[in-house]
């Protein structure tokens, strides 16, 4: 008899929750290096960055839903268990990101804060605000770059994008089983 392993969901996030989380790291190092990631290096270059960075997290989302279903439910997984898996995963990358992040621009590079706020002082300016008023929205913004009140906002929308990012994996991996299929044997 041929012993066969399996993997509970927690293993599975874990695992590609993890290794997303250091390659979303890697690249995120690689883009702050090569600018990327810098508003002064134009809107087409953040936007090429952000586009990359979206690819690699779904990308790990739905091979921990794939990997699971394939290899744990012989095939078929339920809408819920897809998006929880896809979730938590999301959830665990984004919270490793969001860490590095915070570490990076308040600790590593603090220029980076001085760049990203000077790009939107110019953009107010060819907005036409007056002084005052891109006064008040620059205390705002570097307020916004203090770490704590910067994790907990990344997290809250890193949680966001993974809660749609979730419902999409979910909604295109999801396989219901045939009938007949006993729900414990998946």
């Amino acid at each position: 008899m041929e012993a066969t392993t399996t993997n509970t969901p927690q293993d599975i996030i874990l695992r590609y929750g993890i290794l997303g989380g250091l390659i979303s790291i890697i690249y995120g190092m690689l883009s702050n290096l090569l600018g990327l990631s810098n508003p002064g290096s134009g809107m087409g270059m953040v936007a090429l960055g952000t586009i990359i960075s979206l690819g690699i997290y779904a990308g790990f989302l739905v091979v921990a839903v794939k990997k699971h279903r394939e290899e744990d439910l012989k095939g078929y997984i339920t809408f819920k268990r897809a998006f929880s898996v896809a979730f938590f995963t999301a959830l665990i990358m984004g919270i490793m990101s969001s860490l590095f992040q915070m570490i990076y621009i308040n600790f590593i590079d603090p220029s980076f804060i001085d760049s990203a706020l000077e790009y939107s002082r110019e953009i107010m300016e060819n907005m036409g605000l007056n002084e005052e008023q891109m006064e008040e929205a620059m205390a705002r913004s570097r307020d916004a770059y203090k770490p704590v009140r910067f994790l907990i906002s990344a997290i809250i929308g890193t949680s966001f994008l993974g809660a749609l990012t979730s419902l999409v994996v979910a909604g295109v991996l999801n396989r219901k089983a045939p009938e007949g299929f006993a729900d414990n044997e998946l």
